[in-house]
């Protein structure tokens, strides 16, 4: 493997170097990939109006941070400019959501393995530790001096001073570790508890097979995500552990497995939830002509409902004005004036 970091430095600055081309080729890829998988995967949310269940809007709320990274990875450009700061900013918002997204669905889960119910106003809570939590912390390097910038092969934060590794910890590393902790113990508990509920629920009880179902199909589906999740992880942290404890001494097939497999997060969970046997059913060309057309028609009724409720509001405007004088044709009152 490779140890010489000039090529690294080449990146940052005209990216002539062969192994340079090698990866920004990989990156581009792996994201546009990424975004035609999401692209699809949302889709079919939208068009099956999935988006009306709790464990399906966990799917798509995930595909939306995968996106963002995936057209973040898309620029060639990553030397020390304004743009590229920017990037980094909204690159630490993406892969934080991800990390944070990933650890509200373990809670999700869990939540679900042990009151078979959701916590009101969940959803709340986890858009708000989502969102507003990466936004927040990725402001942190904005202080001071701008610590965004050029990266090794990515816009993000910069490795120049002890500061700056102290900032990657905080801003990222530590949620990873936290997230992956959580996701190793959560997971092993489940798949240990759904196993053994699974087998008390057998017979032909239609009861039985209710709740059989209920969990196949609540609990299940979502157990792949952290697991792929975790697979996902392995390569980048490498190269990140590698990175930091060597930053002189880059390697170059590391930069190229995390090239690929980073901005293809978001195509990983797409092929994984179009997989799904119940997606893949209805991924029939019939089956989904008709989820068009029913959309197309559930949209033409609102904005039917919209017009007809504007007009009732209108017409009840006009009842409540107080009545006006109309002079046309009564020579009286125009004497009276």
């Amino acid at each position: 493997m490779g140890t010489d970091h000039t090529w690294l430095a080449n990146c940052r600055t005209n990216g002539s170097d062969w192994r340079c081309r090698v990866i920004f080729c990989c990156k581009t890829i792996s994201a546009v990939s990424s975004l035609v998988g999401c692209i699809i995967a949302l889709a079919i949310i939208i068009i099956y109006r999935k988006y009306r269940y709790f464990t399906q809007r966990l799917v798509m709320y995930l595909l939306v941070p995968s996106i963002l990274v995936a057209c973040l990875s898309l620029n060639p450009d990553i030397s020390h400019s304004r743009e590229c700061q920017i990037m980094g900013f909204f690159f630490n918002v993406g892969i934080l959501s991800q990390r944070l997204l990933m650890c509200c669905i373990v809670v999700h889960l869990l939540l679900l393995t042990m009151r078979q119910d959701r916590l009101p106003y969940l959803e709340v809570i986890f858009h708000v530790v989502v969102w507003v939590g990466s936004i927040s912390i990725s402001c942190i390097p904005w202080f001071g001096r701008i610590h965004y910038g050029s990266a090794g092969v990515w816009c993000w934060i910069q490795n120049l001073s002890s500061y700056d590794s102290s900032l990657r910890l905080g801003c990222f590393y530590i949620w990873l570790i936290i997230g992956v902790a959580l996701e190793i113990i959560v997971y092993s508990y489940i798949w240990f508890w759904l196993h053994k509920k699974l087998h008390q629920y057998e017979g032909n009880d239609p009861r039985v097979i209710a709740k059989r179902d209920q969990y196949k199909k609540n609990i299940k589906p979502l157990l792949w995500y952290p697991l792929l999740d975790l697979i996902l992880t392995i390569p980048v942290s490498v190269n990140r552990a590698q990175n930091w404890v060597a930053p002189e001494k880059p390697i170059f097939e590391l930069f190229v497995i995390h090239a690929i497999v980073y901005p293809s997060w978001g195509l990983w969970n797409a092929l994984l939830y179009l997989i799904n046997r119940e997606t893949l059913k209805e991924m029939k060309p019939s089956n989904i002509y008709r989820a068009v057309m029913r959309m197309s028609k559930a949209v033409v009724e609102t904005t039917g409902d919209v017009k007809k409720n504007r007009g009732a509001v209108s017409m009840k405007d006009c009842k409540n004005d107080p009545p006006t004088r109309s002079y046309v044709g009564s020579t009286s009152d125009m004497k009276s004036n």
